[in-house]
């Protein structure tokens, strides 16, 4: 069903309307984040490797887009599993956002390389004003007030496959963001 199906899957789960979509696929990611330089990640504990994927120390450090890549993905060498893995997802995108940040306020050309890297990289619904509109929007977030909320619950099965189930918590966070869309 493609992202139509998982936008509706997670409005039919949250009950929270979501208007806009953006897919990329994993060399996607590789590509954007190396032609934006890579991005400078705050890895909060060391990950061990795990399959094909490396392990990261705990700490700062300069990620190209494998490298980024393989931080998204990781769950099995994580303290919390796929809890970790989103935990770190969010880490991925805040960190982005900083770059961005940066990178405008020293050229502000650069918001026009960052568009022509998504334009190229990713699948949206998005029309090419409202990327516009959004990025600029990005430049007023402060990301230290932003805080990476991963929703709670357990791991299971359906079937063969692993998944997450949602608890209580969880039900309550959607309630909240659908009165005023803040958490």
């Amino acid at each position: 069903g493609g992202p139509e199906l998982v936008v509706r899957t997670v409005e039919d789960l949250t009950g929270i309307t979501i208007d806009y979509f953006m897919l990329a696929s994993f060399s996607q990611v590789v590509a954007m984040v190396d032609l934006i330089g890579g991005i400078d990640v705050d890895i909060p504990y060391a990950i061990g490797a795990s399959g094909d994927l490396p392990g990261f120390q705990a700490g700062p450090a300069q990620l190209d887009g494998r490298e980024i890549l393989a931080l998204a993905r990781n769950r099995k060498g994580t303290p919390k599993g796929d809890f970790s893995r989103s935990e770190n997802q969010g880490l991925i995108l805040l960190a982005a956002l900083r770059k961005f940040q940066a990178e405008f306020a020293e050229d502000p050309s650069a918001l026009f390389r960052w568009i022509d890297v998504g334009d190229s990289h990713l699948r949206t619904d998005l029309t090419l004003d409202e990327v516009f509109e959004l990025m600029l929007t990005s430049l007023s977030i402060e990301p230290r007030k932003v805080k990476n909320m991963v929703l709670t619950g357990s791991v299971g099965y359906a079937g063969s496959a692993s998944v997450v189930f949602l608890g209580e918590p969880a039900r309550r966070i959607f309630a909240d963001m659908r009165r005023d869309g803040l958490a």
